[in-house]
């Protein structure tokens, strides 16, 4: 299995926490597919299907998602890929095509004497740092000349993926989309992941974190959307505070915690170097302090023998669990 895989991006973590949820993974479909197709969705039907996730063993996919409803009376899958690669990879009609095959090889066995497959929309959502330039079908990725092509006419293989490219929306066309708060302001931190545009445009999505402050799960959506801030912040940035100078003071006051971690963490980087022994103590110091903050933020009072846990944990430990407290839903799923 790929460290892809085991160890998931945190851009794959905020997408995944966000997404899995059949009500904003059924909003973001419901605006990305064509009208036609979006009305003849039974979107009462809609559901995920974890296990059917291609797999790690074609490419340690830690962010696809697979959707099943009923359209017509049919069976039809959505499977949905967040790329966070800087760059369009060329490979992905390939990518697309290997992936379709793998969900229907669990679903190839003839009914009747006839084999029937259910319809497979693929979808993949892009953050890069520039605009996608890939081809969109895989037809399009064959070499061959213009009057091959129109010789070969339907042998010519057609599979054809859906684009949603961030990098062609601003805050405005994301909020265009009607999405719920969280799932906007989730796409809006992916988008703003390559270009940090995090700072110019916080402020006029303020109103959106006021609405995910007083939804019920909100304490942790905002501790995933600022812990998602907090862990792709660079060296020489203050992303949490930047942002959390833009929102309400009920915003500000529910994750100060995850602000006071970014001053310790600006503060230590500051600091004379010392020994190695003591600067590997202080390192393993601090992340078990993230770790322990980031889980309080999220579920509240945390038991001894778990902190005990936290602070004896390796580097890589604690690196795996800041990062699952992204997307665990209960305690025990940082640890699982």
């Amino acid at each position: 299995m790929s460290d892809e895989a085991t160890h998931p991006s945190p851009h794959d973590a905020l997408f995944k926490r966000v997404f899995a949820d059949v009500a904003r993974g059924g909003a973001l479909l419901r605006a990305l597919l064509p009208s036609e197709l979006a009305a003849a969705v039974e979107w009462s039907t809609l559901e995920l299907r974890p296990g059917e996730s291609v797999g790690a063993d074609l490419r340690g996919l830690a962010s696809d998602l697979v959707f099943s409803a009923r359209a017509d009376g049919h069976a039809v899958h959505f499977h949905v890929l967040m790329e966070h690669q800087s760059t369009a990879d060329p490979r992905m009609p390939f990518r697309i095509t290997e992936y379709v095959v793998r969900l229907w090889q669990g679903q190839s066995q003839p009914v009747d004497g006839r084999l029937e497959l259910p319809l497979i929309v693929p979808i993949v959502v892009y953050h890069g740092a520039r605009p996608w330039k890939a081809p969109l079908d895989v037809g399009e990725a064959i070499m061959m000349s213009e009057a091959l092509a129109s010789s070969a006419g339907s042998l010519v293989p057609r599979l054809r993926y859906l684009l949603d490219d961030l990098t062609q929306l601003d805050a405005d066309g994301l909020r265009a989309r009607g999405l719920p708060a969280f799932a906007t302001l989730a796409l809006w931190a992916l988008r703003s992941a390559f270009d940090r545009g995090f700072i110019s445009t916080a402020a006029n999505l303020s109103g959106l974190f006021d609405e995910v402050v007083t939804a019920d799960d909100g304490g942790q959506a905002l501790a995933s959307l600022f812990g998602y801030l907090f862990i792709i912040s660079r060296p020489d940035e203050d992303l949490v505070s930047e942002v959390l100078g833009h929102v309400s003071p009920r915003v500000r006051e529910e994750v100060m915690e995850l602000e006071e971690m970014l001053a310790a963490k600006k503060l230590e980087q500051g600091r004379a170097e010392g020994r190695a022994e003591g600067r590997a103590e202080g390192r393993a110091q601090r992340g078990a302090e993230l770790v322990m903050k980031l889980l309080r933020l999220k579920f509240g009072a945390i038991d001894a023998g778990t902190e005990e846990r936290v602070r004896a944990g390796s580097d890589a430990d604690l690196d795996r669990w800041a990062e699952r407290v992204l997307t665990a839903r209960q305690l025990q799923d940082v640890f699982a």
